[in-house]
């Protein structure tokens, strides 16, 4: 009794000291604070050392989660309460069982494997800023990080219409101001495979693919995934604006700090393999403070404006570009009435919400207002046009989804209100997001959206999280009686 008695005040009097608060998601300070608290008990000065010291504490370490003010006092009873590792031993189990038996931490190997990797990691380095920067912040923080670049377009290389000499100049640079070694990789078989030939194919059927979303799944985070796993990476990193994060079914995928370049709708494809392996160093970052931690390094490229263009093939004029892969035929461009007005110069050139490139000036028995595309008639070759940045024929109250991707691998199970966006930029939307009774995702808009294009991605957020998206495959429109250019 004298000793369950001591015991009860000995973890009373642990809960109330002050220990200071040590940040979980700073990796290395973590490792570091170890080291301190650990000091003259074992070696904590490499990962497998660390492996060792968890085998003999059973498989029940508490290093990581700090939130809790139990976990905060193990530290402290690590470092000033004893002095021998037998004696440490038994309450480092004792408070690991009980944190685990109530829910607040998770299993040892979890963290364990979270505070030793990734260590080596392989940064996807585009020549561009962002991944200059990410490959300097992880070195910051202790992993040891190699660069690799991708060459994934060559079929027209020259240097009047691809930058990719220049962007693997760039890329050298960074790595020789870091001291890393800079790998290189030509995807080009694997992008013109996965990614340009189905581009290909939506254009021909008259929808308006989005390539980046498909080059991220296919290329960034599967070629180079796989090529980085063989040259011994524990993990990826690239220069996008986006978070993992872990909850209870696994890792999330969330927004970044800013706001303006979050770029998780351009991943919402990535699953809980790809996450597993996938770090995103500017997850916390403002733009603006990149560009100053990349001049104040020395990198050559810290003012180079961000890329633009389609992915891996870079700024072109686009009609000339895709005039050399798809056979395109002229027709009439016509108004929702039916009125001739003009004539396209090949549907794929267009898409719905558009505006320039329509070569419609002032016409007769027309108000002088701007030109938009409401729609395709593939049937007939007709462009349909209409006047009027809102008008009606523009907006929808719902869509229909194909080819859903969820990041839990297995999406919502009821209905769900959640928030949608249809292009990367865009605020999002409040919707209910539910099955049809075809089977079909259905997105309902609390309010009608304008220029939703079939071909395009919509992707799903609740919160900061990204659950999602999928391919819109069909839209509504305000207008219930659909116009004779259109029937």
């Amino acid at each position: 009794m004298v000793a369950l008695a001591g015991i009860i005040i000995y973890l009373i009097h642990l809960t109330f000291r002050n220990v200071p608060r040590i940040d979980p998601a700073n990796t290395l300070a973590a490792r570091m604070h170890m080291q301190h608290h650990l000091g003259g008990l074992i070696s904590i000065h490499s990962e497998k050392n660390l492996e060792h010291f968890n085998n003999k504490l059973h498989g029940r370490v508490v290093v990581i989660q700090q939130h809790h003010p139990i976990e905060r006092r193990l530290f402290d009873l690590w470092g000033s309460r004893f002095d021998r590792q037998p004696i440490i031993m038994p309450w480092v189990v004792f408070f690991a069982h009980i944190l685990i038996l109530r829910g607040q931490c998770q299993s040892a190997n979890d963290i364990l494997y979270r505070m030793t990797k990734p260590q080596n990691i392989i940064v996807g380095l585009s020549g561009g800023v962002d991944s200059a920067v990410a490959a300097h912040l992880l070195i910051e923080q202790g992993y040891r990080v190699e660069g690799l670049f991708m060459k994934n377009w060559e079929d027209d290389d020259t240097s009047t219409s691809c930058t990719a000499e220049t962007d693997h100049q760039d890329a050298r640079q960074v790595a020789d101001t870091l001291g890393i070694p800079l790998h290189h990789a030509n995807f080009a078989a694997n992008y013109r495979e996965e990614v340009f030939a189905h581009c290909l194919q939506e254009f021909r059927a008259g929808r308006t693919p989005n390539p980046d979303i498909l080059c991220n799944q296919r290329i960034k985070f599967h070629a180079f995934l796989q090529h980085a796993t063989r040259l011994g990476a524990d993990a990826v990193a690239t220069g996008h604006y986006a978070r993992v994060g872990r909850g209870p079914g696994g890792y999330t995928l969330e927004r970044a700090t800013d706001q303006h370049k979050d770029q998780t709708y351009f991943l919402y494809t990535l699953g809980q393999a790809q996450l597993a392996r996938a770090v995103f160093p500017l997850a916390d970052l403002l733009k603006t403070r990149v560009r100053e931690i990349a001049d104040a390094v020395g990198f050559a490229n810290h003012a180079k404006p961000d890329s633009t263009g389609i992915c891996f093939i870079g700024p072109r004029d686009f009609r000339t570009f895709l005039n050399r892969y798809i056979e395109f035929s002229p027709g009439p461009m016509v108004t929702l009435e039916g009125e001739v007005i003009g004539k396209h110069v090949g549907l794929p050139f267009y898409t719905i919400g558009q505006r320039r490139g329509l070569d419609l000036g002032g016409r007769s028995g027309h108000p002088a207002a701007p030109w938009y595309v409401v729609d395709k008639d593939l049937a007939h070759n007709r462009l349909i046009v209409t006047q009027g940045h809102d008008h009606p024929a523009l907006l929808s109250q719902w869509l229909t989804a194909i080819d859903m991707q969820w990041v839990d691998g297995q999406g919502p199970t009821s209905r769900l209100r959640c928030s949608a966006r249809l292009r990367h930029g865009q605020v999002d939307a409040p919707a209910l997001l539910e099955l049809d009774t075809a089977g079909r995702w259905r997105v309902h808009f609390d309010q009608p959206q304008r220029a939703v294009a079939p071909g395009q991605s919509v992707v799903i957020y609740h919160g900061q999280q990204c659950l999602g998206g999928g391919i819109i495959d069909t839209r509504d429109s305000l207008i219930k009686e659909p116009p004779r250019a259109i029937r």
